[in-house]
């Protein structure tokens, strides 16, 4: 049974709160912005959240991935973004920061840092290997540029990454 507050007078899952506390820790983790606010962001936090999930937070299994235009996306993350965005900031309460795998943060450090660009392209191969477990990653840079043409280029700098971080073990 899910558990909620009372905020304005209506119900509010606790999920979306959680989530403000989620993003909080990882803008201090990244040093990015996770506030929703902007299209650059909105994509950080879902590719974020997405690569917790693959690295098995528990939290980020809540949310189901597909594929879209910018994806991997889970609706319902965007659905939480929102709310939190309509929320004002002492009605998402912080708590103690979560405790994310440390191979998840250093990851995510080091695909941001790369760029928007690389951490889309790296979740959309992550996503095709995922569910083509004898894909190259000659194959998942085949499909990125299939799908989005215009992250090609970052690829092989995606996959590199994906690898270093033993996100696609059996990718060649």
């Amino acid at each position: 049974m899910r558990a909620y507050a009372r905020t304005r007078g209506r119900l509010e899952k606790m999920p979306t709160r959680e989530l403000g506390t989620i993003l909080e820790a990882l803008k201090r983790a990244t040093s990015q912005d996770f506030s929703g606010r902007a299209f650059q962001s909105r994509l950080r936090i879902q590719k974020a959240i997405y690569f917790l999930r693959a690295f098995g937070y528990d939290p980020a299994r809540e949310y189901s991935f597909g594929d879209y235009f910018h994806g991997p996306y889970s609706p319902k993350l965007a659905n939480q973004y929102y709310e939190l965005r309509s929320l004002d900031s002492e009605e998402v309460a912080v708590g103690p920061p979560p405790a994310f795998p440390p191979a998840a943060i250093e990851f995510l450090r080091e695909a941001i840092k790369a760029g928007n660009d690389v951490l889309e392209a790296a979740a959309t191969m992550h996503a095709f290997l995922t569910r083509n477990r004898d894909a190259s990653g000659d194959d998942a840079i085949a499909y990125l540029g299939k799908v989005k043409g215009w992250l090609v280029g970052r690829g092989r700098e995606a996959l590199s990454l994906l690898k270093k971080h033993g996100l696609v073990p059996g990718a060649t």
